[in-house]
């Protein structure tokens, strides 16, 4: 169990703590922590998590920091496996109400905060639907929904994972209260945020919820290691673009929408069209 002396969360704490781990996306970071920045909901603190950072890396999250007054840098050295050690010490000095992720090579669209506060009102553990490229880049969606049991004992029982880091949030005192938080996971799991998402799942007070749209995009570049840090930097840089502009995500929100009207909901990869 966590410490009991952990720092509470009281009047005057911003509504949300965004994680970010990072350890040699250089190029990319400022793509990522820029829709970060770009949220509708702007009474944050966002954690930038440096496990063993590369000279380019703590270059671009130093002036980062320095460029907004709500970024902290924590400039750690290289920790076991994805540093996820670091994450759970940096939870410890969190002081929003809500705990949100981004990887440092994703994007949120605008309004993904916002949405994911609204869920976090009645549920201690929310996710909105992952949207990803595949290995040939183009994008696809995974429609479960953490409202239905049997994807819940799924993602407990096998090597599922419904949705990337980039899509989950929770409670800090739902966080608190786990007995297990960040660390890494057995070998045979392999996935870090299956491994916490696992935590709150397995617990009987734990509320749950799904909101049925996407809100961010994970470039999943592990699936195109041959990508260089620039090559995915520009890939993001479109991607952000696109994702400032209300009517290409209302469309991309109706594409989806209707793909789970159309009885595609438990499909794995469900595919669209692409993005334009």
């Amino acid at each position: 169990m966590h410490p009991a002396g952990s720092p509470a969360v009281g009047a005057g704490s911003p509504l949300a703590t965004i994680l970010v781990p990072t350890h040699s996306h250089a190029a990319c970071l400022p793509h990522s922590v820029g829709s970060a920045l770009r949220q509708t909901v702007g009474d944050f603190e966002l954690l930038l998590v440096g496990d063993g950072v590369t000279k380019d890396t703590r270059a671009a999250a130093r002036a980062l920091a320095a460029s907004d007054p709500r970024i902290r840098f924590l400039d750690w050295p290289k920790g076991v496996r994805k540093g996820e050690y670091h994450r759970h010490a940096a939870l410890q000095e969190a002081r929003g109400q809500i705990i949100a992720y981004l990887g440092d090579d994703d994007i949120w669209f605008p309004d993904h905060l916002e949405i994911q506060l609204r869920s976090l009102r009645r549920a201690d553990f929310a996710n909105t639907l992952h949207l990803g490229l595949g290995r040939d880049g183009a994008p696809f969606f995974t429609g479960g929904s953490l409202l239905v049991p049997a994807m819940r004992q799924r993602m407990l029982g096998e090597r599922y994972n419904l949705f990337d880091m980039t899509f989950g949030a929770h409670t800090l005192a739902a966080y608190r209260r786990l007995a297990r938080g960040w660390e890494p996971p057995p070998p045979e799991l392999g996935a870090s945020d299956l491994h916490l998402w696992r935590s709150f799942l397995s617990e009987p007070w734990c509320r749950v919820t799904t909101a049925h749209t996407p809100t961010g995009i994970c470039t999943q570049t592990h699936l195109r290691p041959h990508l260089s840090d620039v090559e995915r930097a520009a890939e993001l840089a479109r991607l952000a673009e696109l994702s400032r502009q209300p009517a290409w995500v209302a469309r991309l929100r109706r594409s989806v929408s209707w793909r789970l009207v159309a009885g595609l909901f438990f499909r794995r990869a469900n595919r669209l069209l692409a993005f334009r």
